[in-house]
């Protein structure tokens, strides 16, 4: 439920990872477990906007990351 997400205004340290975007910090009161995904070349990652996620720093010095997203609307 939305009530048991406690949330930042700013920004916040998790795992060592300093973030300046609102970030989701304890749900049901536990600090939630973070996984960052490490797609292959050639692979790629679809994720619902449901799901929590964010622009975390980029750890590869010499990989750039894009994203490109897609919205589909009844008319």
């Amino acid at each position: 439920m939305e009530s048991e997400i406690e949330r930042t205004v700013d920004g916040a340290i998790l795992n060592g990872t300093s973030y300046t975007v609102p970030c989701v910090i304890s749900v049901k009161g536990e600090q939630p477990m973070l996984e960052r995904p490490d797609p292959k070349e050639n692979q790629v990652m679809l994720f619902s906007p449901y799901l929590v996620h964010g622009g975390g720093y980029n750890f590869n010095e010499n990989t750039t990351r894009m994203s490109l997203e897609l919205r589909f609307w009844k008319n």
